[in-house]
């Protein structure tokens, strides 16, 4: 058991049990939960030093007290995908990027058809294009003055049949783009989710 940091009158253990020393009692706090989440953290309420009572997730705690000094621009990930465990030896210091695609590879994310499209985008993470390629490419079949496929492919160095299946939407379908010239985003949460997996997102 280890003190909360921030919060001198509690006590955490491993296993994210959270326990009260104020006023000379010592008794276990009950976790809470979000009824409108879809996915909950467990979390308790504490008093800080200046007399504020603060919401604060159990996983973050365990972390902040038994993991080490957390490494500047991550956050904490459940390895076994469980939310409601915040023991200790589950929980890790991870990238956004790394755990996205933790989430991914576990099937952790929302299978709604909007979700659903953005897992299928995050599967493809491998093609040989980044976002910002496939948008220019796009831009400038529909834009540009007149060009073949296969000149396009050559100066990306691909063949004119990958070319072809990208301006008509066959692949990379999840930038969403509509194919009249415009070259306009539908669902541009997209695109973030997208750059989050290229590692431009930091």
């Amino acid at each position: 058991m280890r003190p909360v940091e921030g919060f001198p009158d509690y006590r955490i253990t491993a296993t994210g049990r959270v326990f009260s020393l104020r006023k000379g009692i010592f008794k276990e706090l009950k976790p809470i939960y979000n009824k409108n989440a879809t996915c909950q953290y467990p979390a308790v309420m504490l008093w800080s030093d200046n007399r504020q009572v603060k919401h604060q997730l159990i996983h973050l705690l365990v972390a902040n007290s038994y993991l080490s000094p957390k490494p500047e621009g991550t956050e904490v990930n459940h390895k076994d995908g469980n939310k409601c465990n915040p023991h200790v030896d589950n929980l890790e210091w991870v990238t956004r990027k790394e755990n996205m695609i933790h989430a991914f590879n576990h099937g952790l994310l929302p299978t709604t058809d909007r979700q659903m499209s953005t897992r299928i985008m995050l599967s493809e993470r491998t093609r040989k294009l980044t976002y910002e390629q496939a948008v220019e490419i796009r831009k400038e079949w529909h834009e540009g003055t007149p060009i073949t496929f296969k000149a396009i492919a050559k100066s990306h160095n691909m063949s004119a049949n990958a070319i072809r299946n990208l301006i008509n939407g066959k692949t990379y379908k999840l930038t969403e783009f509509h194919c009249n010239g415009t070259g306009k985003i539908v669902k541009p949460q997209f695109a973030e989710a997208v750059k989050i997996i290229e590692g431009e997102k930091k």
